[in-house]
């Protein structure tokens, strides 16, 4: 019952992409009133700023993983037992 009344309220509904100078008509919903947020320029701000928080995230791992550990260092290789003190 729920459902159909949710797809129903969609089908009503006339949300589109717009652009900035588009002047959309307000509509009332829970006692607030709300403008069509969703426009071209708000999804692209979106998209950009996810991407930057990738980029931080992958840079931030890549940093880790090629930072040196402090303290000793113990290598087995075709030399024998290596230790280094950092």
């Amino acid at each position: 019952m729920a459902r159909a009344a949710a797809t129903e309220s969609l089908r009503k509904s006339n949300a589109r992409l717009t652009s900035r100078s588009d002047n959309l008509p307000t509509t009332d919903h829970r006692d607030q009133i709300l403008g069509a947020s969703v426009t071209r320029d708000n999804i692209f701000y979106l998209i950009i700023g996810a991407l930057v928080v990738v980029i931080a995230a992958l840079s931030y791992q890549l940093y880790q993983d090629r930072k040196q550990p402090e303290g000793m260092r113990i290598d087995l290789g075709p030399n024998g037992l290596s230790i280094e003190k950092k």
